[in-house]
């Protein structure tokens, strides 16, 4: 249960500091040096976690910090690092270019190529040898990834991903927030170490044990919510209400589906690993590589979906985008079904 705790703090924070990473891009250091800074991160994050589980640290309370401290480098790395990339995809080409839906293609297919892959690799590894040398070998994915975008950069993006006109030393301010990532962290795991974590999930025990209490807080938040809301729509001019009234309705049922969608690291894989009948021959196939069944599903139905669409659209039948994601919250709530069943 602890470590699907952290696992939920780990990947809410992967997901809540790209809003930060993102006015740091465009306000200070541009993409460019935003995804370097946050692919440097993300490198030197996976090096710690392999230097985590190296002989004595990997059963002892230092090499739990060190673990806490790579992990929290991750986070803050991802924050500069998921934003900018795809932002500079979409830099490659003007407003209205018809080729940039398809270049959005080829960048969704080829990330769902690497998620496939990679559980092969670091998953084997984790599973196999020993879980330092899979963190490992995504530390050298990442900085390969590195060499090779710093290698190309130049001829094939030019100036993309610039700082803005105004800083005069974005290099300078993109090395502070590097410097800065590293000493966060290494104060986040210490304040884990010294105890102050465990107090905040104390707090949240606590909570649970008082449902009149954790649901009153929740009420109170939603109020607030639906407040910020409501004030954030009165500002917008009024033909722009509904539009943006509709992005935050989609913003409420996407958290359902990533609250299902993030299990697939945590509970769904303990159940595989635990539960699943995964021999084949003399062979038990590792846990591990059931994580690429979803990245290897979108890679090779993506075109075959794509290519519907485009039927459908000819004939007028093409579904709306809003019809599109209830399709996909309606598959995703059966798909658990099936792990109900399986489960009982």
């Amino acid at each position: 249960s602890d470590a699907s705790v952290l696992y939920g703090w780990y990947t809410g924070l992967a997901y809540l500091f790209p809003i930060l990473g993102g006015i740091i891009a465009d306000k200070l250091i541009g993409t460019h040096r935003s995804m370097l800074v946050g692919g440097i991160l993300i490198s030197i994050g996976h090096i710690v976690l392999g230097v985590s589980g190296l002989g004595d640290l990997a059963q002892s309370d230092a090499g739990l910090a060190l673990f806490i401290m790579g992990l929290a480098t991750i986070v803050i790395g991802t924050g500069h690092f998921k934003p900018t990339v795809s932002v500079m995809v979409g830099q490659l080409y003007g407003p209205g270019d018809p080729r940039r839906d398809g270049a959005f293609t080829i960048f969704y297919m080829g990330i769902n190529l690497g998620a496939f892959l990679c559980a092969f690799v670091c998953g084997t590894l984790g599973e196999q040898v020993g879980w330092h040398w899979g963190f490992g070998a995504a530390a050298v994915g990442m900085i390969i990834g590195l060499l090779m975008y710093i290698a190309f950069k130049k001829p094939y993006l030019g100036s993309i991903g610039a700082a803005p006109a105004h800083i005069k030393s974005p290099a300078t301010v993109a090395i502070g927030f590097l410097i800065g990532g590293l000493v966060l962290s290494s104060v986040f795991a210490l304040a884990y170490n010294s105890g102050a974590m465990g107090q905040l999930q104390k707090g949240m025990s606590s909570l649970q044990a008082n449902p009149a209490v954790g649901w009153s807080i929740v009420g109170v938040l939603g109020l607030g919510i639906a407040g910020w809301v409501g004030w954030f729509l009165s500002i917008n001019r009024p033909e722009d209400r509904g539009p943006v009234m509709s992005i935050f309705i989609y913003m409420f049922f996407n958290a359902f589906f990533w609250i299902a969608f993030e299990q697939a690291g945590s509970s769904v894989n303990v159940f595989t690993e635990a539960n699943t009948n995964r021999i084949i021959g003399t062979f038990e196939v590792p846990a591990t590589w059931f994580q690429s069944i979803n990245a290897g599903v979108i890679f090779m139905f993506a075109p075959l979906f794509a290519g519907i669409w485009t039927a459908l659209g000819k004939r007028k039948l093409n579904p709306s985008q809003p019809v599109k994601i209830a399709l996909g919250l309606i598959f995703l709530g059966l798909g658990f079904l099936f792990m109900v069943s399986a489960g009982n």
